[in-house]
């Protein structure tokens, strides 16, 4: 609304057109001027005015309260999506787990069996030869010793590249819980960043759209009193030529009250 300015009340009467009065020159007090004095057609205007910033302001505050609603939709989206990644990649996590642990369990189980095995076959061996030294009547001599540092040195050799394979085996199992353990955490703090920067763009955007509405409705409220002035400063301007005679008495007689749009 324009300020008070009572002490300019006869700024009006001083020129013949109204085109240079400021707005602040505009009656305080509700200004009533004869019918037929200046156009209804002004009055009109004016509440058409009115009635579109009212639909205006009603039609920005729906379109806020939709958007609202759906940029809840939105996070509660992203935040579902987070959630279910995360819950997918700690899955995959356990189940790696799980059969990391079968692997290495039935790995060392297969290696002890492989021992024993061969121990078994090796004890047989030894066994063989001492039967057939009995037979011959040599079990007392040195040929049974040099057998036994035979079957001992052979058992070794065989026993060497099952030691190597298994040793091959842990450290395989052993980078692949390293690599999986760095991929983990690498999609882990993907996942999670990514949701974060997606929640972060929602909002900015969605603070941005209430901006731009809280902006349009706010120009077109003073667009609107801007039209009000002009409208009242028209009505002044033809009452002025229509009807001098009525707007000099009701200047003497709203004085001391100021002047304003109404």
């Amino acid at each position: 609304m324009a300020r008070s300015m009572s002490r300019e009340g006869s700024a009006i009467k001083k020129k013949g057109g109204m085109s240079n009065v400021p707005r602040d020159l505009l009656p305080e007090v509700p200004f009533r001027a004869p019918a037929g004095s200046y156009d209804v057609g002004l009055d009109a205007a004016e509440r058409a005015s009115n009635r579109g910033l009212q639909d205006l302001l009603n039609d920005l505050n729906r379109d806020q309260e939709r958007a609202d609603v759906q940029g809840g939709w939105g996070r509660e989206d992203i935040t579902r999506g987070r959630d279910e990644s995360l819950s997918d990649l700690d899955t995959r996590n356990s189940r790696f787990t799980r059969d990391l642990g079968t692997a290495r369990q039935r790995g060392g189980e297969d290696y002890q069996s492989g021992l024993a095995n061969l121990a078994r076959n090796y004890q047989r061996l030894g066994n063989s030869q001492r039967q057939g030294a009995t037979v011959a009547g040599v079990q007392r001599g040195g040929a049974l010793k040099q057998a036994a540092r035979k079957r001992d040195e052979n058992m070794a050799w065989d026993r060497r590249p099952m030691d190597t394979n298994y040793a091959r085996q842990q450290q395989d199992w052993n980078n692949s819980e390293s690599d999986w353990g760095q991929d983990y955490q690498t999609t882990r703090g993907r996942i999670t960043t990514g949701a974060d920067r997606d929640l972060g763009r929602l909002n900015v955007a969605g603070s941005w759209d209430a901006q731009d509405r809280l902006t349009q409705g706010t120009r077109a409220q003073r667009e609107n009193q801007y039209f009000g002035q002009d409208t009242q400063a028209t009505r002044v301007q033809q009452v002025q030529q229509t009807s001098p005679g009525w707007l000099s008495d009701w200047q003497s007689r709203n004085k001391n009250r100021g002047w304003r749009q109404f």
